[in-house]
């Protein structure tokens, strides 16, 4: 999740309630008395929760719920005509009116505790029958709790979109029916019932974790839009008695705690009163970290993926990297499909740390035509050990002529990567004034990689320059990965393009088509100053390629990344164009 206040998730450990984070500017307890509709609280946990909360005094409450109360019907089994029944009717009818049970001994609960509560019997997904059922007590809510869910757990794979729809219609749909049911104006109190499966995920929930982190996230929106109303989503752990006791049973397998009933309204009750919690924050009780890491083993013989890939000219990456009419798609972005690929396929906590032999056999240009394109990904293990895995990946083109277009094998670690050595650097400050290079055709990138800033004293053959640029929106990620980002690290690219280009409108220019190692020690800092150092190697006679050495550092000297015998082609920039597969040459 991002860094913005609004979706940060404030963690309340068990046995701890959330830690106060921003005045509410409110005092839920000197509040006068209101009416509370929850959804799903005729059983449950949220039963559980509104029986506490009754217990203070400040709610009545009406109850949604599915299950059909029979007028006059008594706890005990009896036939149509009142007369026994025989043993199977018997078992049939007692687990026909367990539902109806549950229903009148909460709504029993609530009374004794001197709260009035009513329920309602309708289905939320159904928004005539919910707007029918609530127009006598709309002017009179004061409170929404939207407790109502169901479960569909299975592997995605088996899962139909019928069932899908009833696991997340019954949480977004029903909670939007609700609400344009009531006066929103009139609310002062918003509580979500989420689970931690939105935010961590869960096997075989892929459906529910789905519907509980879109309420997550609608409760974030509703804040915005109705700041008099304090917004209370809380992701649930696990509890006992709240869920079946096979997941019940993996969670104390996996050292998870489990709440018991009096431990989690304990939380309800102070979350719910806690003047200090910031509005909105989706409060997480329950396990901190995933319960689950995906760490992914490819198969000996490699596995190839279909990637369709639409690149727009508004992509501002793209835009700010042309040459002539064609915008080609960056080394480092190149790069960062493999990073990007071998992350996702291996999972984890883990990340590409470093890459070798990366090389451009065909660069991509793409003239702003919207269509998608298909590559093939092909990713292959090549060494295991200590936790590391060299994986090679290969991009082709997926339209009858399997052009390859980029190859490297990438070192996905799951263990952090060591912190780089420092180097010694002069010191330095960063101008708000782009690098004259952008203005006089020594670069020819656009504003959004106008990164480059100052020079510094530093190497003979070679060049030190200051950088700072915020990351660019680009392809939805699907180039970066854990400590790459394509945007930043093309700024240690144009150090060499401002290195060898001496003078502006030289006739050939040093396009980077291969890096012998990339280094990945942490990401290069998004919006914050640091140093990129370019170092010419000695060229060899009759080279066709030169090489360069580019460190990208911390403004105290300590290495973020170090990109080790990147491979230029001295090329005529009006003849770029001719060393990439455009759209515009597919399409000819």
């Amino acid at each position: 999740m991002g860094a913005d206040d609004a979706a940060v998730p404030v963690a309340a450990a068990q046995g701890d309630a959330a830690a106060p984070t921003a005045a509410d500017g409110e005092d839920p307890a000197a509040a006068e008395r209101g009416l509370m509709l929850v959804t799903g609280g005729a059983s449950g946990i949220t039963a559980w929760c509104v029986s506490a909360l009754a217990e203070t005094g400040r709610f009545d409450f009406l109850l949604l719920g599915r299950t059909p109360l029979a007028e006059g019907a008594s706890d005990g089994v009896t036939g149509p005509d009142g007369a026994g029944t025989p043993e199977r009717g018997r078992e049939a009818r007692a687990e026909d009116d367990a539902p109806q049970r549950r229903v009148r001994a909460t709504l029993a609960e609530l009374r004794e505790r001197g709260a009035a509560a009513e329920y309602l019997a309708v289905d939320v997904r159904d928004g005539a029958a919910v707007a029918a059922a609530l127009a006598p007590y709309a002017a009179r809510v004061t409170a929404v709790l939207h407790g109502a869910g169901v479960l569909g757990d299975k592997p995605l794979s088996h899962m139909e979109p019928a069932s899908v729809a009833a696991v997340v219609d019954t949480k977004t749909a029903g909670l939007h029916h609700v609400l344009r049911a009531l006066d929103a104006g009139r609310l002062r109190h918003l509580v979500l019932f989420t689970s931690v499966s939105g935010i961590w995920g869960n096997a075989g929930q892929s459906d529910y974790a789905l519907a509980n982190e879109a309420l997550n996230r609608f409760g974030r929106a509703f804040r915005e839009a109705h700041p008099g109303c304090r917004v209370l989503p809380v992701a649930w752990g696990p509890w006992a008695g709240g869920m079946a006791a096979r997941m019940r049973e993996l969670y104390v397998e996996a050292g998870v705690p489990v709440l018991n009933r009096e431990e989690g309204c304990g939380h309800f009750v102070r979350l719910l009163s806690d003047p200090g919690l910031r509005r909105g924050s989706t409060v997480v009780v329950g396990p901190l970290s995933p319960l689950y890491r995906k760490i992914g083993r490819l198969p000996e013989e490699g596995v190839t993926a279909r990637c369709h890939r639409r690149m727009p000219a508004t992509e501002p990456v793209l835009r700010d990297h042309r040459v002539g009419r064609v915008s080609i798609l960056p080394l480092t972005a190149a790069l960062g499909w493999g990073v990007n690929s071998v992350e996702r396929a291996l999972g984890g906590t883990g990340a590409v740390v470093e890459c070798r032999d990366f090389r451009i056999v065909r660069g991509l240009g793409f003239t702003g035509d919207d269509r998608p394109r298909t590559f093939r990904v092909r990713l292959v293990p090549e060494a295991e050990r200590d936790h590391h895995r060299w994986t090679r990946f290969s991009l082709l083109s997926d339209d009858g002529r399997d052009e390859l277009h980029y190859e490297g094998r990438f070192l996905w670690s799951e263990r952090e990567p060591e912190p780089g050595e420092r180097i010694d650097l002069p010191p330095c400050t960063v101008s708000d004034v782009p690098h004259p290079g952008y203005a006089s055709g020594r670069l020819f990138h656009g504003p959004s990689l106008a990164g480059l800033r100052d020079e510094l004293p530093g190497p003979i053959d070679g060049l030190t320059v200051v950088a700072r640029m915020p990351e660019p929106p680009f392809a939805k990620g699907g180039f970066a990965g854990r400590f790459h980002a394509p945007a930043l690290a093309d700024l240690l690219m144009q150090g060499v393009c401002l290195a060898g280009v001496v003078e502006p409108g030289q006739p050939l220019w040093p396009i980077p088509v291969g890096v012998e190692r990339a280094e990945l020690c942490a990401p290069l800092p998004d919006d914050e100053p640091f140093v990129v150092r370019v170092e010419r190697r000695p060229a060899e006679p009759n080279a066709v390629f030169t090489f360069w050495d580019v460190t990208g550092c911390a403004p105290d000297g300590r290495v973020l990344q170090r990109w080790t015998g990147v491979r230029t082609l001295w090329a005529d920039p009006r003849r770029v164009a001719d060393l990439v597969d455009s759209d515009t040459h597919r399409a000819g």
